[in-house]
């Protein structure tokens, strides 16, 4: 593979927002799973200062991944279509789990892996890194969609 072969592929929308979101949800997913077990361990131990360092060094943090993410989907990245959508289908269906809560949820579901994400959603409560990179990501779809369809900030032909 030569080095212009390279340089495309990392500019190609489709595969580096696939893998984009899947390393950023399955870090936000660890971080949450990861914090409600050193919860549960503080309120077993009564030592919670871990736990509360990390939950004010935890908010920083996903502030800044979502700021990477949304760096990669509307500067680094060529527009596309496929990644705006991706990204608002994404941010939807975390959102949409959340927003499940509120109702009644298919007893045929709840053996899946949604029904298991949802009671995991439940678990983490409001505060979820997930939840907010799903909030993030239906704001990063839009604003991709918005750029995606203006052609008025093309450059010229020949550049």
């Amino acid at each position: 593979m030569d080095n212009r072969s390279v340089k495309s592929w990392l500019r190609t929308p489709g595969p580096i927002t696939v893998a984009s979101l899947a390393i950023a949800y399955g870090l936000a997913y660890t971080l949450d799973a990861s914090f409600q077990r050193l919860r549960e361990y503080a309120g077993t131990t009564f030592q919670s200062r871990p736990a509360i360092l990390i939950s004010i060094l935890i908010p920083p943090v996903v502030v800044a991944g979502i700021l990477a993410l949304a760096w990669l989907a509307l500067r680094f990245l060529p527009r596309s279509r496929f990644a705006a959508i991706t990204f608002l289908i994404c941010g939807l269906f975390v959102v949409g789990e959340y927003l499940s809560l509120f109702g009644p949820f298919p007893m045929w579901l709840r053996s899946t892996i949604i029904g298991q994400f949802r009671f995991a959603m439940m678990d983490f409560g409001v505060q979820s890194s997930t939840y907010y990179l799903g909030s993030a990501c239906v704001v990063i779809g839009i604003a991709a969609l918005k750029r995606s369809g203006d052609k008025s900030r093309d450059p010229p032909p020949g550049r």
